[in-house]
């Protein structure tokens, strides 16, 4: 009987130990996990943001105290400075190769630097190791420390110290100097490290907690938290964005080259002899009636939100590549958000000052009245569809005579007239580091060009004349048309610089380039001068009869907001 109770007790016992032996075995693992994941926070201080901690910075007597502690120089042994100043070209030798090999020097490398001075002696040995153990500890010197805490209340004595991060960065920012590599040493480590020689704490983690009681440190928890330093978080580069399909004034404004924010409703432009436009804007009201501020915008950007409405007088053909005034084409246009209809005029206008200005041979000419649209708008049927924009024109009526010198000197007297064309494009457009904004255009393009030439007839008396019927008469078996068409492609370009804004473009169609760059000079919030330049040129065929084969013309626009 008694032996058996003998036995169940013993049972117990080891019960009793396997499961206290467990518990302690589990709560190591847990505590060495905790340990890991506080190490690898305080590692990455971006992570200290949303904490619930406080930061303090040592300086001063304070951080060479702590320095003192932590990193301990080595001791030389006794007879090495006898032995360095007899045998200063060794010393020399040793200490070039340990630095050279940085924070972790491999004795054996040394002494394979050493070759041809001499034998390794005990004496060159312990120099060696002497030299070795000093570049690891000042490898472990630090320029900075910052201690981490519970969030601090004044006069709270239950402050809990979590750890000590040190940099051997020193910048005034410190979220520079905890950006870049550091060491971490958490409370349990503190505690078993002596306080300075010159305190009574019992450790080193108590030393910490005084400075923070006794306001020997500075509290830096507002920066490095984010609070009032801008660059808490570096910017990156390159960081790009797609622009929501639903803001077709932003695809406008690249398009257009509106880098200015207008802080008035309404927008003149006035370029120097191809285009006059007015636009009215009204921003968008909310539940309140309040206008809206978009954005980083602390007030109402105009030009933000799409035209109320507008009208524009412009000279040009961009969509075959037939720029300003070279176009012949002149058009009074109606504008109503990402609307734009008008009516071709029946006339040149002064496209003759493409030649007395610019010196360049004008080859097209114009009809009679026409009718023009542009649309901008996303396919909401598709999610991130992007924006389709797409053009048309229609010109009546004969063309006007106008047979200037071609390629092959135009001895028909040959006029040119583009009769009809349409462009469809899919785009869609990306913002890059916030001041960097592309928009791309796929699509096709079709146009149709008329030759019409002058035909001599002959009066009553047989003589030649064209004098008495009108000049324009069809080529044999009906005035000839070229159908051109194809695949078309643009990229835009603008860029919101703070001084000077610019941007460009360049499209492509049937084997030629028109090509853009702008530049605006913001004057005030009012007032801003822009210069344009336009360059034409064919590139993988030779210039059809009616084209130059480059062509340059430059525009200077003044943009006034009221």
């Amino acid at each position: 009987m008694n032996k058996t109770r003998a036995i169940l007790s013993l049972r117990i016992i080891l019960l009793v130990i396997a499961v206290i032996g467990t518990n302690v075995w589990s709560e190591e693992i847990y505590a060495q996990r905790n340990a890991a994941q506080i190490r690898s926070i305080l590692s990455n201080f971006k992570s200290w943001r949303y904490s619930n901690i406080s930061c303090w910075q040592i300086n001063g007597e304070e951080l060479a105290a702590v320095t003192e502690v932590l990193v301990v120089p080595p001791v030389k042994p006794a007879g090495l400075v006898d032995f360095e100043k007899n045998n200063r070209s060794l010393i020399s030798a040793i200490q070039e190769s340990v630095d050279e090999q940085g924070c972790d020097p491999d004795p054996k490398e040394v002494e394979s630097a050493l070759k041809g001075k001499g034998r390794i002696t005990a004496e060159v040995s312990a120099a060696i190791n002497y030299y070795i153990k000093l570049a690891k500890s000042n490898c472990l010197t630090f320029k900075s420390a910052y201690m981490v805490t519970s969030r601090y209340i004044q006069g709270d004595t239950s402050l809990k110290v979590i750890g000590l991060v040190t940099s051997q960065s020193n910048q005034a920012r410190a979220s520079a100097n905890l950006g870049k590599s550091v060491e971490v040493r958490l409370a349990s480590e503190l505690e078993r490290i002596g306080a300075p020689k010159s305190s009574p704490s019992a450790n080193l983690s108590d030393y910490l907690k005084t400075l923070v009681i006794q306001q020997n440190c500075s509290d830096v928890t507002a920066p490095v938290q984010g609070i009032g330093e801008d660059d808490w978080m570096p910017k990156k580069i390159g960081v790009t964005k797609l622009i929501a399909d639903d803001d077709v004034q932003k695809y406008i404004r690249i398009s257009e080259g509106q880098p200015q924010q207008d802080y008035y409703e309404n927008e003149l432009t006035l370029g120097f002899l191809d285009l006059l436009r007015f636009r009215h804007y009204e921003a968008k009201l909310d539940e309140n009636g309040v206008p809206i501020v978009s954005g980083n915008d602390t007030v109402v950007v105009y030009n933000n939100f799409l035209p109320k409405y507008g009208v524009e007088l412009k000279y040009g053909l961009d969509e075959i590549n037939y720029p300003s005034l070279w176009s012949e084409r002149m058009s009074a246009n109606v504008l109503w958000e990402s609307y734009k209809l008008g009516i071709i005029l029946p006339t040149s206008g002064w496209s003759n000052l493409a030649k007395d200005v610019f010196n360049t041979d004008r080859r097209l000419t114009s009809a009679g009245f026409g009718v023009n649209g542009a649309f901008d708008f996303p396919m909401k049927i598709i999610n991130q569809s992007g924006v389709f924009n797409f053009s048309a024109s229609y010109v009546f009526g004969d063309p006007k005579r106008n047979p200037t010198p071609g390629r092959d000197a135009n001895k028909d007297g040959q006029s040119y007239l583009p009769r009809i064309h349409m462009q469809g494009h899919y785009s869609f457009a990306v913002n890059i580091d916030e001041t960097h904004f592309f928009r791309f255009k796929f699509g096709g393009t079709y146009y149709s060009m008329e030759r019409w030439k002058d035909t001599t007839l002959k009066d009553i008396r047989g003589k030649d004349s064209i004098e008495v019927l009108s000049p324009y008469f069809d080529l044999a078996n009906g005035h000839s048309v070229e159908n051109v068409g194809g695949i078309s492609g643009k990229i835009e370009y603008m860029t919101l610089s703070k001084t000077v804004p610019w941007g460009a473009s360049a499209q492509f169609f049937d084997g030629s380039i028109l090509g853009e760059i702008w530049l605006q000079v913001p004057i005030s919030k009012e007032f801003a001068v822009r210069g344009d330049a336009r360059l034409f040129r064919t590139v993988t065929r030779d210039p059809k009869d009616w084209e130059r084969e480059t062509l340059f013309i430059p525009s200077l626009q003044f943009v006034v907001n009221f």
